[in-house]
């Protein structure tokens, strides 16, 4: 039942690569697959820190995220290398998962550590924007 739940969810999240930009962070997620046909794009960034262990249990959620719906751009912004950033976001707490639309506009967000049901479901939604 899972599987048909995750197949379901992949054919409806058709997401193409986000654009390049200048980050000085660690992106994961194959970042291809997807085809530019007006679909939304989809750029999730995951803050973190180095030793928080949620953030561990979170990167392996949005690997397999990554690995189920191509095309996902995943950046991990590490809060110790870069405050501004996590300042500018208001991140209060790690991890935390932002996932935006083609237009950069914030469309869900994490505080703590979310599941993947949620990730799928916030990443499924830019489909029908």
């Amino acid at each position: 039942m899972a599987t048909a739940y995750y197949s379901e969810i992949v054919s409806i999240a058709k997401v193409v690569p986000a654009p390049d930009a200048p980050r000085p962070h660690h992106e994961f997620g194959d970042g291809v697959g997807g085809v530019d046909d007006g679909a939304a794009t989809v750029r999730i960034d995951l803050f973190s820190s180095s030793f928080c262990g949620a953030c561990r249990g979170t990167r392996k959620i949005l690997d397999t995220v990554a690995r189920l719906v191509p095309g996902i751009v995943i950046t991990e912004i590490n809060v110790a290398d870069d405050p501004d950033a996590a300042e500018q976001e208001e991140i209060t707490v790690t991890p935390t998962v932002i996932i935006r639309n083609a237009g950069g506009t914030q469309t869900f967000r994490a505080s703590g550590a979310p599941n993947i049901n949620q990730v799928l479901a916030a990443v499924a939604s830019q489909r029908h924007e």
